[in-house]
């Protein structure tokens, strides 16, 4: 992880909301943020594509109230 990952995950619950908001534009890595940040995951298998697990987190976001 480079710095600017670490300080995201250093801000911790604080960056739920903007982490989400940013995966509703663009998906990216920042799911592992989320990951560290929630100590949660979501269940994967060899069908899960990565949209995939970005959509299932952004699901969780909602009904979670983060975004």
């Amino acid at each position: 992880y480079n710095n600017n990952f670490l300080r995201i995950i250093g801000l911790g619950h604080d960056a739920i909301p903007c982490i989400l908001h940013d995966l509703e534009k663009k998906p990216s890595l920042l799911i592992e943020a989320l990951r560290a940040i929630t100590r949660r995951d979501i269940e994967e298998d060899s069908t899960t594509s990565f949209q995939d697990v970005v959509n299932e987190w952004l699901e969780w976001g909602r009904a979670a109230g983060h975004i």
